[in-house]
């Protein structure tokens, strides 16, 4: 078969392929999940929940699409078995407060069973709960959960070392014994709620530490309290025309089991 979509990425699955449409200037990624005989299952804003059910073929998709053509309508809840029988629940403006983002929700499975897990990174359920299922009629009491970001801490954390040329995106930091952060800041992250740590250093840690790792291990509570949520963010560069300030941040990580991943950390000013 022939895939001609216009997208900026492509993600091939066994059963079905992800089309991507990387968003720009504070718009959010145009995602959209196809069967491989070109048939639109869904697409959305961001993100799609996506729950597999181990030995079965159903699957069910869940994305989120922001605003509607009635103002008072902030977005749309979609909800479908493969590509049938979607499913539509609006939500209104007037169930959120005014300190919630414009970004779209988290969307999660309701789920209690220990079974059932969930991969952040790629964003999907593996339903064990529903072990070997035949039929979707035999799904009861799934339910979903939307969660807007309407909290005001500091969950993201950008520092601009001085001098701020651009000589450091070229720089070879090896053997130079570069600047790097005492594990004693670690309180004051923690007191802040900084859960992603940005810098355009090369490391959070001494260059040669024995393998000591101090602030990578304080930051992620590694071995006591592993912090599978929090990310450090290294070698960034943010050029002198963008003001100290408060901005919304786009992290966009790359689905990757690993230690480390490759990201494309993006700013929006705040409007």
């Amino acid at each position: 078969m022939t895939i001609e979509k216009d997208c900026d990425d492509l993600i091939l699955d066994v059963y079905t392929y992800k089309t991507i449409v990387y968003g720009c200037c504070g718009s959010e990624d145009e995602l959209a999940i196809y069967d491989y005989q070109n048939k639109l299952i869904i697409d959305g804003d961001e993100k799609i929940l996506i729950g597999d059910i181990p030995n079965s073929d159903i699957k069910l998709f869940a994305p989120w699409k922001n605003f509607d053509k009635d103002p008072k309508i902030r977005g749309t809840l979609y909800f479908c078995y493969n590509n049938e029988d979607r499913y539509a629940v609006k939500i209104k403006n007037s169930l959120l407060t005014n300190d919630c983002s414009e970004f779209s929700p988290d969307i999660l499975i309701n789920t209690e069973n220990s079974q059932d897990t969930y991969n952040k990174y790629i964003n999907e359920y593996q339903l064990w709960s529903l072990d070997k299922i035949e039929n979707k009629n035999q799904i009861n009491n799934l339910q979903l959960k939307i969660a807007f970001d309407c909290d005001k801490t500091t969950k993201a954390l950008i520092i601009r070392t001085l001098p701020n040329s651009t000589e450091k995106l070229t720089v070879d930091y090896s053997s130079t014994n570069p600047p790097y952060m005492d594990v004693q800041c670690i309180d004051v992250l923690n007191e802040a709620g900084v859960e992603h740590l940005l810098l355009d250093l090369p490391s959070v840690d001494r260059e040669s530490d024995n393998g000591v790792l101090a602030m990578h291990h304080a930051f992620w509570q590694v071995p006591e309290n592993p912090q599978f949520h929090k990310t450090i963010t290294e070698l960034i560069f943010v050029p002198n025309e963008v003001p100290d300030g408060n901005y919304l941040l786009s992290l966009q990580v790359a689905p990757f089991e690993n230690d480390a991943s490759p990201s494309r950390p993006v700013l929006y000013a705040v409007k």
